[in-house]
């Protein structure tokens, strides 16, 4: 199992949370999500990847995970952290 995490800020309204909600959806939590599409279609690493925000107290963050075999455990990891750059840079 792979996890990476990313603090985010604190959505400032509903619509920014509701926007996040959206963007997770695209990101990680459906079928076709560009997560699964990388680590699964595209590098066959994984069965699924998904990914959440989440709070704990005050911190925020965007969580993504997936299980893969020791061989790619590397690779997918790469990948995974390029998702988040691609992300946060809006590529």
């Amino acid at each position: 199992m792979i996890l990476l995490a990313r603090p985010v800020p604190a959505p400032a309204d509903e619509l920014e949370r509701a926007t996040r909600e959206c963007l997770n959806t695209l990101f990680g939590t459906t079928f076709t999500s560009r997560l699964n599409r990388n680590l699964r279609e595209e590098h066959g690493y994984t069965y699924g990847a998904r990914s959440a925000f989440r709070q704990r107290a005050n911190q925020h963050e965007l969580l993504a995970w997936s299980s893969v075999d020791s061989e790619v455990t590397g690779a997918a990891l790469g990948e995974l952290r390029n998702e988040f750059h691609a992300l946060a840079t809006a590529t």
